[in-house]
């Protein structure tokens, strides 16, 4: 049960402020799990009633959108479905380029379209059962209440709870306006979408094998850099250093590499109870230049 003064959430966002609740996306986190068959209707009802517990510290996730900057935490709940596959998980990794196969894993559309905006709930999720006794649960939060760093938490608590915790922390800073007033970026947001919204997109899905990157990191490491790199700095390395290769002068675009950055940690004083969005958008241009060109090809 949310409390009283917590009954209305204001959205609240470091960096992408006051977005349409008819342009939010949800974040999908699948989580997978190749386990034993064993009692199914056991499992179920210890994830069903563990994610209700979880939902307690989490209030505006158990809301719905009032308006553009206000959740009305009304404990209408999220949704919870059961899914059984049949096959094995295996199949989910045979293509790893297409992502038509995790399509069905998720509980609803990751685009947030529904016929009724009131209607859209913060948090879905689905539990699939295959064939072969593994497991997969795929959480989908709405981008207008978390980011990943954000829903990775919720779903850290949700695995406690489930496992039987109880010294959950209550420290969660879900109220956040009185550190980080809001701004009013509309018109930022706008702008992106109407420059974006007639571009192609692909998507692409890439698997990596942990000893390869393990190598990777070893092979950058011997006289490239001063320190170890992290697996993400090291894979990033691989894929940016894979563009430029395939950019010459007579290209008329440049490449541009986006990521987002977890700010949690690099505020002082840090904030790692944030929840919600606290994050910026580093953005990585590649101009056809020789000097700076041989310069990050020994880089990475």
């Amino acid at each position: 049960k949310t409390r009283t003064f917590f009954f209305y959430y204001f959205i609240l966002f470091l960096f992408l402020d006051q977005i349409e609740k008819a342009e939010s996306i949800y974040i999908p986190l699948i989580l997978f799990y190749s386990v034993a068959p064993s009692d199914a209707g056991k499992r179920s009802n210890i994830l069903k009633e563990s994610l209700s517990k979880t939902l307690t510290h989490f209030y505006p996730y158990a809301g719905r959108v009032k308006d553009s900057f206000t959740i009305d935490c009304n404990d209408e709940g999220a949704i919870y479905m059961e899914a059984q596959v049949a096959t094995d998980m295996s199949t989910v990794f045979k293509e790893p380029e297409s992502t038509n196969l995790l399509l069905p894993l998720l509980p609803c559309d990751p685009l947030g379209r529904f016929s009724e905006p009131s209607a859209k709930v913060m948090v879905a999720i689905q539990v699939s059962f295959f064939a072969c006794g593994g497991i997969t649960i795929c959480a989908c939060v709405d981008h207008v209440v978390a980011d990943v760093a954000a829903t990775a938490t919720f779903l850290k608590i949700w695995a406690a709870v489930a496992c039987g915790a109880n010294d959950i922390d209550n420290d969660l800073i879900c109220n956040r306006t009185s550190v980080c007033p809001s701004l009013d970026l509309s018109g930022f947001w706008k702008q992106f979408v109407d420059e974006n919204k007639d571009k192609k997109v692909l998507t692409k899905r890439l698997l990596f094998d942990g000893s390869k990157i393990a190598s990777l990191r070893n092979e950058i490491g011997n006289g490239l850099c001063s320190y170890r790199l992290s697996r993400f700095e090291a894979v990033s390395a691989l894929i940016w250093s894979a563009i430029m290769s395939t950019t010459t002068k007579k290209d008329e675009t440049f490449p541009m590499v986006t990521v987002t950055v977890n700010l949690r940690n690099r505020t002082n004083p840090p904030f790692p109870q944030f929840h919600n969005n606290v994050l910026e958008i580093s953005s990585t241009w590649y101009w056809w230049n020789h000097r700076w060109r041989r310069r990050l090809i020994v880089a990475f």
